[in-house]
């Protein structure tokens, strides 16, 4: 055709690739860049994203182009922004585009996918229609959606007389013969559910797939809309004249009288009001009431949280740094906020989002730890009310919807949340914060993309010529670095807010200590002096569970998980060994599986052991803990830092989600447990890690007028980390291990690339991995190479892993483009590598274990 016209698009799959489509003309001005499109490829419609419409693209020879099928979105779900960027995060990250948008889009938030085999006209063309009888019995008693249709991507195509025939399919034969086997087996003419082909006699099943190999027959994913908002039940005032004799029941009247449009939620009434079901019915019987389904907002807000708004008077510090921000809040100002605990770097990016949303734009505050993503969130919320949305993992699909949707029609100016908020579809973007830039969590390891959002955010803020903040009271050893180059403008905040003062650090050996014990006198004696004037105590330790290891007495062998490297943790309230990495779980052994000895000791302590300890030691405490175990339940981080805060529990246990952002005022000390844990682990970051986690639950101590205290046990008081960590001295902790990083070549004075092959046979990891090796030898030549070796927990989940550790030294390799390079080039080899094990590359690795 003349005037056809071709579009380029990727697909959510792990391929480094783009397909070129073609669609007519009356799709032309529909189609842009940044929109989803549904294509055939493969033997079935896939959701693609169109990342170029290119009108001029000249036909390749011997090429047979097929056209798309649909256009999804009215408009682009992208803006031209966010493409720059996610392709940025793509190449950066080596990470398939394709995969790289789908992370950046809820897709399917709000429909569940439903797989359908479908009539491919073309195979049955100028053949009589199908027969409209019964369909095959697979497909009986198949539930409708909510709204009685299922939305098909293919709008407007409900016969498939009438659905636009896909290209590729011309030189199919023997039509009227597909038709007639279609026939044979009473295919329906509306398509089958691809989970009910298993339910079919076997003959059929067979001749379905052959089907579906020759193109007759195609597979095609459609989106059943499930309830897009969330329903509660209601009671409105009906008849307020209705004379009434029971307390309960005037009480009810009375409250509804009294409340706007006389409604409200029947489970509100019941637990605010402590009234009774069965009374709120008798009035619904007595026509007094009027009892009917609801729509509600899904804003997370309204479920649990109740922010707190304060008046808030600036420090002539914070001052300072407020007026040097907005002097550059217009164009790329780069900023490391280094600001000891307390020191009110909250209230500055409060004000600094206000001063963005006088010039009508947009601020994304990204922050380490759903835990305190609602807490921190509250503080804006106070400020800003509805136009805070909050945004992280553990939101529901309604929840997510509702925020995606606000944020598109602008409703939304600010959204809190963890790393993904960095794709939020804000249009008018004036200022990105990263809070407590330091930790791992802004990394995404577990999946692709593996991008960092710390990282990420400087450069969006670049290509958007915005400002960025950086903040945290113990920087990155990497932000750190860049700030003393002079590529980040440098900005400290030296005292706490107000006339808080630091807390007093304690350290006690616990070598010392007479007895064998998890829990110090010392730390004992200070708990309970502070929760009986009335004051709040936070306890760390970076260990859930009950005790963190079995071990044998005669043998020395270590209870493992059968599936990972890794020790098996004794869970006392369910009585059972229970493994952190791969959730495997058995009863507590009676003998050692190794030597058949009763002589099994369970050492270390976790959460639930040291809660136990000071429940039995302190009267009067009162402790909610907060770790893994506690909070699986929705919003229930939420829940139990309000109870903390109203004053319900006077100690928070917990692991280190407790360690930062929290601000509780009647806090007045803090105890470590276990500072060591953590320090012997083979991994260069250790030492950092383990002063910063000091250094932030140490800084939750005595935020307000209150003195406050902190006890830090530990096994090494001499150990550096612990040491510094304890007597503050973040700058000389620093300048020691820069020091050593740049002995050892390792970030900030290099860039890392982890390549790591896992898999179920050791030996078909070990012989893939070698095989990269050769290649990377080849690829690189300024390079380092560690490796290969194995993953210092070699086996997870039953899969062992592999890995090579490249370093690229920042002078010979800049911007780390030549690693990057050669590690992509690795692609290139991937159809020689076994099927049966499993590639992962991982640039800028914040663990190597």
């Amino acid at each position: 055709m003349k005037n056809q016209k071709y579009c380029e698009i990727v697909f959510p799959i792990q391929v480094f690739k783009s397909f070129y489509y073609k669609y007519s003309d009356d799709q032309q001005h529909k189609l842009k860049s940044g929109m989803r499109i549904l294509a055939p490829f493969g033997k079935r419609n896939q959701i693609g994203y169109c990342i170029n419409v290119d009108n001029n693209l000249l036909k390749k020879k011997n090429i047979k182009y097929k056209s798309i099928v649909s256009i999804i979105d009215k408009e682009p779900i992208f803006t031209n922004s966010q493409m720059k960027f996610l392709k940025w995060i793509s190449e950066y990250y080596i990470a398939p585009l394709g995969l790289t948008l789908k992370a950046a889009y809820p897709s399917e938030v709000g429909f569940k996918k439903i797989e359908f085999i479908v009539v491919n006209n073309i195979a049955t063309k100028n053949t009589k229609k199908f027969e409209k009888g019964k369909l095959l019995d697979a497909t009986k008693g198949t539930k409708k959606s909510e709204e009685g249709k299922l939305l098909d991507a293919t709008k407007g195509t409900k016969e498939f007389e009438k659905r636009k025939l896909l290209d590729g399919t011309e030189k199919l034969e023997n039509k009227s013969e597909n038709y007639e086997k279609l026939k044979e087996i009473n295919f329906p003419l509306d398509g089958m559910l691809f989970s009910n082909l298993g339910n079919i006699e076997s003959k059929k099943r067979k001749l379905i797939n052959s089907l579906i190999d020759k193109n007759v027959l195609l597979i095609e994913n459609r989106w059943e809309r499930i309830k897009k908002n969330k329903s509660s039940m209601f009671v409105k005032l009906q008849n307020e004249d209705t004379v009434v004799k029971g307390k309960s029941q005037q009480q009810i009247i009375k409250i509804l009288k009294e409340i706007e449009n006389s409604e409200m939620k029947i489970s509100e009434m019941s637990s605010n009001f402590n009234i009774s079901y069965s009374s709120i019915n008798s009035l619904v019987k007595k026509g007094v009431l009027k009892k009917y389904s609801k729509s509600v907002d899904v804003d997370p807000f309204f479920q649990d949280y109740s922010p707190k708004k304060r008046d808030i008077k600036y420090s002539k510090d914070q001052l300072k740094v407020i007026e040097k921000l907005k002097n550059n809040s217009d164009k790329f100002y780069p900023i490391l906020l280094r600001g000891v605990t307390g020191s009110g770097k909250t209230e500055i990016y409060i004000e600094l989002a206000r001063h963005q949303l006088k010039q009508n734009k947009d601020v994304i505050i990204l922050v380490p730890e759903i835990a305190i993503t609602p807490h921190v969130a509250g503080r804006f919320r106070s400020e800003f009310k509805d136009k805070v949305a909050i945004w992280h993992s553990q939101l529901s699909g309604s929840e997510r919807l509702w925020t995606w949707s606000k944020v598109r029609k602008g409703e939304i100016k600010i959204v809190v949340g963890a790393r993904s908020a960095i794709f939020s579809p804000l249009k008018n973007i004036g200022l990105i914060v990263v809070d407590e830039e330091n930790e791992n969590t802004h990394k995404q390891e577990d999946q692709t993309p593996r991008y960092n959002a710390r990282d990420s955010a400087v450069y969006y803020a670049k290509l958007l010529n915005i400002p960025v903040i950086l903040g945290g009271a113990t920087p990155s050893i990497e932000s750190y670095y860049q700030a003393s180059m002079g590529k980040y403008h440098s900005l400290n905040l030296l005292k706490r807010f107000g006339k808080a003062v630091q807390p007093k650090i304690r350290l006690v050996d616990m070598k010392e200590e007479k007895y064998d014990t998890n829990v110090s006198n010392v730390l004992l004696q200070a708990i309970y002096n502070k929760i009986s004037k009335g004051e709040q105590v936070i306890i760390l330790q970076n260990r859930r569970g009950y005790n963190t290891l079995l071990r044998c007495a005669n043998c020395g062998e270590v209870v493992q998980c059968p599936n990972c490297s890794v020790s098996l943790t004794y869970h006392k309230s369910i009585d059972r060994l229970i493994c952190h990495y791969c959730g495997y779980s058995t009863n507590k052994f009676k003998q050692c599986p190794s030597c058949d000895s009763y002589k099994l000791r369970i050492l270390g302590s976790g959460t639930q052991r040291v809660e136990e300890i000071i429940s039995k030691k302190i009267p009067g405490a009162k402790i909610v803990r907060m770790d893994y175990d506690t909070t699986k339940t929705k919003n229930a981080h939420v829940r139990i830092l309000n109870n903390f805060e109203n004053g319900k529990f006077n100690i928070l246990l917990g692991t280190q989600m407790i360690a930062k952002g929290l601000d509780f005022p009647n806090v007045t000390l803090v105890g470590v447990i276990n500072a060591d844990i953590g320090l012997g682990l083979p991994d260069f970051r250790s030492s950092e890690k383990a002063f910063q986690l000091i250094y932030q639950v140490a800084g939750r101590s005595g935020r307000s007028e209150k003195p406050g205290e902190v006890i830090v046990q530990t096994f090494s008081p001499e150990h550096i980390a612990i040491k510094m960590a304890a007597h503050l001295e973040l700058k000389k902790f620093y300048n020691i291990e820069m020091s050593n990083r740049k002995e050892l070549n390792y970030p900030p004075f290099s860039r890392l690339g982890l390549i790591r092959v896992e898999g179920r046979r050791l030996d078909l990891v070990k012989q893939e991995i070698y095989k990269l090796h050769k290649i990377l030898q080849k690829e690189i030549k300024l390079q380092n190479i560690l490796g290969p070796a194995p993953s210092p927990i070699e086996k997870i989940q039953k899969k062992f892993r592999w890995q090579i550790l490249v370093k690229s030294n920042r002078n010979a390799d800049r911007n780390g483009n030549k690693m990057r390079q050669a590690i992509f080039n690795i692609y290139k080899y991937k159809n020689q590598i076994n099927k049966n094990v499993r590639l992962i590359i991982n640039i800028d690795p914040l663990s190597i274990i």
